[in-house]
Parts: C-alpha cells; sequence; structure tokens
C-alpha cells in the first residue's frame, strides 16, 4: 500500500511505547521514522513520543499518522491536562 502526500498537508505524528521497550530503542526508531517521512517530504505539524497507551509486559511501538484538517487539533493536543495517560 502507497499512501500519497499533497505539497501544503500537514500530519500529527504520535509514537507510542507499548511500555516493554527501552527508551534508547524508542528513541532509535523515532529518529528512523522522522528520517523517513523526511525524504517524503511530509511537514509535521505535532510530534509526540513516548508511553502513552500502555499494555502490561508488552514490547513494541505503535505509530499514529494524521492528517491535520482543522488547526484545532493541534491545538487540542498541545494543551496541557492532567490526564495519566497522556
Amino acid at each position: 500500500m502507497r499512501l500519497k502526500w499533497k505539497d501544503g498537508d500537514d500530519y500529527i505524528l504520535l509514537i507510542n511505547n507499548l511500555g516493554g521497550t527501552s527508551k534508547l530503542e524508542e528513541l532509535v526508531f523515532t529518529n528512523d521514522v522522522l528520517q523517513l517521512l523526511e525524504l517524503e517530504g511530509l511537514h509535521l505539524k505535532f510530534i509526540k513520543t513516548g508511553h502513552l497507551i500502555t499494555s502490561l509486559d508488552m514490547s513494541g511501538l505503535s505509530i499514529t499518522l494524521c492528517k491535520v484538517k482543522d488547526e484545532k487539533w493541534v491545538d487540542y493536543l498541545e494543551s496541557p491536562t492532567d490526564a495519566f495517560a497522556w
């Protein structure tokens, strides 16, 4: 499957560490993803990595790439929160 990007589109990137992956592995993976997306010419408006939604004794990472269709989405993601899972 090959997705087509449009010039001028903005994207949100979330990389979730499921819990059992080391911070070093997470950062290496994040760097690789950022390099690949840069080669594709994607403009990332918001990037967040870390333990966003974890699973007990689960190793691995998940990627969410979302096209920004409304600037409020980025504002909401950047807003402070007391949520324990963010």
